[in-house]
């Protein structure tokens, strides 16, 4: 039976939970944000950003990686540490203003 902190069925799962994170990072970074979101959908998406950060840190705490070469680590952490600034980026974008809190964008696209 497989346990969850085998890494070789957990390593794809955690390196595209990192991709992501980074992506959706750099997308609220660099793209305006549009029309704001019905209420309900911008505390969805917070608290989803919030879980996959959590998610994230979880999985890098339980899984063994023994059985890792060098270069597997070195991809492995630079992914780790990169999902999970970008997740505390992503929540920290949210308190920079009322537009921000609403859309998740840095910068806000109806003005421009």
């Amino acid at each position: 039976m497989s346990t969850p902190s085998e890494p070789i069925k957990a390593q794809p799962v955690f390196l595209a939970i990192s991709a992501y994170l980074v992506a959706k990072c750099l997308w609220r970074v660099f793209i305006p944000g549009g029309s704001w979101p019905l209420p309900p959908w911008h505390i969805l998406s917070m608290a989803s950003d919030i879980l996959l950060l959590i998610v994230l840190m979880l999985m890098n705490w339980v899984t063994d990686t023994s059985g890792f070469d060098q270069k597997a680590r070195r991809v492995r952490t630079a992914m780790f540490w990169g999902g999970t600034i970008s997740g505390v980026v992503l929540v920290l974008i949210r308190f920079t203003g009322s537009a921000a809190w609403w859309t998740g964008h840095l910068v806000d696209g109806i003005f421009l």
